[in-house]
């Protein structure tokens, strides 16, 4: 069972003209190679080669033969070869030679160059999650594509499909079934590379590093996308994207929104948020302080209180308005993924959306719409970013194992015990805290020694303001034996550790449980 699809710069695919769909084709399957050419340069060779009456102009390109002296010439080793399917509809013999004659060019690293004649009955219909485009059926329509790649078992019943890099029509690129596409190309033909059939390769484990660079537009280094990886497989599992139309549309959302992983802050001031009641931004600086942060941008202290909260209750974070008082948190690497999977959980139904390849609900999900056009805002870079990720096919599906040697039974295992949560043992725990899920679930005994260590270390050693306001609160609960009755012993630990801490990191304690009960009686007050 396999799926290929060829990698290439999908901003060159729409035509620059309504008749170049030929060579913006030509085009397509050239850069694919890393050869650059314009459409004009294009036009001028082939009609170079024709009379007058036969130049590529308003009536478009009149064979596909004539691609052929514009693809040997700059991939001698291809040997493009042209094919006429007279016979409409293509006989038997014609449709396995075609599907032969994809799978061996597309597996050398070429594309094949189709000339469609699409009647108002057949319009190209897309499959496997991806979008229709936008313009056929009124009429029959002429018209050149390029195809990509191939599936020969899209549907687990050996089901075959090609992905079709279309010029002329929005979205630009999508899934057809096999069967249709043979059904378009008669009376007219296509142009392959006349390459020998590849043998059974052995198949060669997938770099998910590299998968992700790619899904992401290679926007920033392979190591800051290593360094990526684990939160990005973790988010996506906890997203329950765990298929090639969820995995694309959580690309094409957290790709437009951070620039493909780049930034995990807005770059903007967050200003234009000030007095943004919708988005709870009540006090004076909100707009600033609660600006987009992490790969889906959550925006304003009213998210920023329910993710706080959301966290909180799953043991994520230490305290339920955790990003209240600590906004800027939600910019790194270990808490900037939880953003997505709350709001892609919690938030709106993204997973629904995706299912039904709805792109554009998506992103009105996650952004809007542009006032001025009634669209999603930036809905042109989402779609590229989707089709990009639905032409990779299952190799996305790298990203759910992330960089790590487990197996999928280990995984699984994991996966389960994370989810069993219990009070911590430790004496150091939050008064009044919850369960929360410690040391993944496991381990639970050694989850109380293992914290008083840690919390003295931070605390004592580094001067930790957050670990010395816990220390603070625990040493509190002496005041309140009636309250905390089982915590006095607790109390007492605590004070001899706070004993060992620096005037100044115990006052950057005080001034830390203070924001924090700011923000609380802020929030009760709202």
């Amino acid at each position: 069972m396999t799926e290929r699809v060829l990698r290439y710069d999908h901003a060159v695919v729409p035509q620059e003209r309504s008749w170049d769909c030929a060579p913006a084709s030509t085009q397509v399957v050239l850069n694919t190679r890393g050869i650059y050419l314009d459409e004009d340069a294009i036009v001028a060779e082939i009609n170079a080669r024709l009379s007058p009456a036969q130049y590529v102009d308003v009536n478009g390109t009149d064979y596909v033969g004539l691609l052929e002296k514009i693809l040997d010439p700059r991939l001698p080793d291809a040997k493009y070869t042209s094919v006429y399917l007279s016979s409409d509809p293509a006989n038997a013999a014609q449709k396995a030679t075609l599907w032969t004659n994809i799978v061996r060019s597309i597996d050398a690293g070429y594309g094949v160059v189709m000339n469609w004649d699409s009647p108002p009955d057949n319009p190209p219909r897309a499959i496997k999650g991806s979008t229709s485009p936008v313009g056929y059926g009124s009429h029959e329509i002429f018209h050149y594509v390029a195809c990509m790649g191939y599936d020969d078992n899209y549907d687990g019943n050996r089901g075959r499909a090609v992905w079709i890099a279309d010029p002329g029509f929005k979205p630009f690129g999508y899934w057809i079934t096999f069967d249709q596409c043979a059904t378009l190309i008669p009376p007219k033909g296509y142009c392959f590379a006349d390459q020998p059939l590849a043998s059974t390769p052995v198949p060669t484990p997938l770099d998910p590093v590299r998968v992700l660079s790619e899904v992401m537009g290679d926007a920033v280094t392979l190591d800051r996308y290593r360094a990526l990886l684990p939160a990005v497989s973790q988010c996506l599992a906890e997203c329950e994207c765990t298929t090639v139309a969820r995995i694309a549309m959580w690309a094409a959302q957290t790709g437009e929104e951070s620039g493909g992983l780049r930034w995990m802050e807005e770059i903007a001031s967050g200003s234009e948020y000030e007095g943004r009641k919708d988005l709870g931004n009540i006090y004076a600086g909100d707009g600033i302080r609660f600006k987009g942060r992490g790969p889906i941008q959550v925006t304003g202290r009213l998210n920023y209180t329910m993710l706080s909260k959301w966290a909180h209750a799953r043991g994520l974070v230490p305290d339920d308005f955790f990003f209240v008082t600590t906004p800027t948190a939600l910019s790194s690497d270990q808490y900037g993924f939880m953003g997505v999977t709350w709001y892609w959980m919690t938030q709106r139904p993204m997973n629904a959306a995706a299912d039904a390849g709805d792109i554009e609900t998506a992103s009105i999900y996650v952004n809007g719409r542009n006032p001025q056009t009634g669209r999603a805002n930036g809905i042109e870079d989402r779609i590229a970013r989707y089709n990009r990720a639905l032409a990779m096919g299952d190799r996305l599906l790298a990203l759910l194992e992330g960089d790590d040697m487990f197996t999928d039974d280990d995984r699984m295992l994991l996966r389960q015990i994370s989810e069993v949560r219990r009070p911590s043992l430790s004496p150091f725990r939050w008064p009044g805290e919850g369960p929360v899920n410690t040391c993944a679930g496991f381990a639970w005994s050694a989850d109380g020694n293992v914290h008083i260590g840690l919390v003295e270390t931070l605390a004592v050693k580094y001067g930790d303001p957050q670990h010395v306001a816990m220390l603070i609160a625990v040493a509190s609960c002496a005041q309140y034996p009636l309250k905390y009755p089982d915590r006095q012993s607790d109390a007492l630990l605590a004070a001899r550790i706070l004993r060992k801490v620096d005037e100044d990191a115990h006052t950057a304690g005080e001034a830390y449980l203070k924001a924090w009960f700011d923000a609380e009686q802020a929030h009760q007050g709202t």
